[in-house]
């Protein structure tokens, strides 16, 4: 005999709770506005060290507390090559299964990722590398609007 048990799933962020009983929770659950938004973060450019850039942007994403999710790439500054991290291939598949979400709210990144020494791209070169960007890759910038400052916001 098989027994069936219904999934109750928040459409916003995949928040799931099994059995009829939770359906309350779940519906509770989705009622959670949405926040973390960072304008000033979707669209940075930065510096982290001398021979790579950072470009951050916004996902589609939220978390289990509907706060916004970001990621970013990292790009070779002269070529704007995709940077590797470095990490062999199967230790990359197990952090992205440790986490479990495709991102990281903005407070984590500005607390935890900006603690590291940045460096703003003086404005020619950040003219170069953001219509490089756009040019090389079409589908992640082509309506983005970039920026050269972090402000908070």
């Amino acid at each position: 005999m098989v027994v069936e048990i219904p999934a109750y799933v928040c459409q916003r962020c995949g928040y799931y709770e099994l059995g009829e009983k939770n359906k309350g929770n779940v519906e509770e659950h989705e009622k959670i506005t949405e926040s973390g938004r960072c304008d000033s973060l979707d669209g940075l450019i930065t510096q982290f060290n001398s021979g790579s850039i950072s470009v951050f942007r916004e996902t589609k994403y939220l978390s289990q507390k509907h706060e916004r999710l970001y990621i970013w790439d990292n790009y070779n500054l002269n070529s704007l090559k995709v940077k590797k991290s470095g990490l062999p291939k199967e230790v990359e598949e197990s952090i992205k299964r440790v986490l479990g979400r495709p991102g990281f709210t903005a407070s984590y990144i500005t607390t935890n990722i900006f603690s590291y020494p940045i460096r703003q791209l003086p404005k020619r070169e950040f003219q170069r590398v953001s219509s490089k960007l756009k040019e090389l890759y079409l589908d992640l910038y082509a309506e983005k609007s970039f920026k050269r400052e972090f402000t908070g916001k």
